[in-house]
């Protein structure tokens, strides 16, 4: 920071008010110099579209891959279905015990999964 500059307002919406209470009116404004150490160098945010696999994503949940999913199959699918979809993705790939941590993802979310019939699950409807 280079300088602070206190200077009165001019001109004002404010002014040409009457405010009842303890309202207090901006009567100044401070302006704050900044110097920049390279001020050709611009940063900037750049977006672009990527279709990427949710279940490649570093922030994806074992609740989000297995609900993306059994969306994927219409809401139902047996298990043997759930593991070969998520077997190969990196997030199966850095977990030994992958295939159990899918069964445990599904029983402990019962607001998400729920068990159709032996070895089927589906997403739950909620209303």
């Amino acid at each position: 920071m280079e300088n602070i500059i206190i200077k009165a307002q001019h001109n004002c919406v404010s002014d040409r008010r009457t405010y009842g209470g303890r309202f207090i009116p901006i009567v100044h404004e401070y302006v704050l110099l900044l110097r920049k150490e390279t001020p050709l160098v611009i940063p900037f945010l750049m977006t672009y579209r990527v279709n990427s696999d949710i279940r490649d994503m570093p922030g994806a949940t074992w609740r989000d891959i297995i609900a993306d999913i059994l969306e994927d199959c219409n809401g139902r699918a047996p298990l043997e279905e759930i593991y070969r979809r998520v077997e190969g993705h990196k997030r199966a790939q850095s977990q030994q015990w992958w295939k159990e941590k899918v069964r445990q993802t599904l029983q402990i979310n019962p607001r998400t999964f729920e068990k159709a019939d032996r070895g089927i699950w589906c997403l739950v409807k909620h209303a």
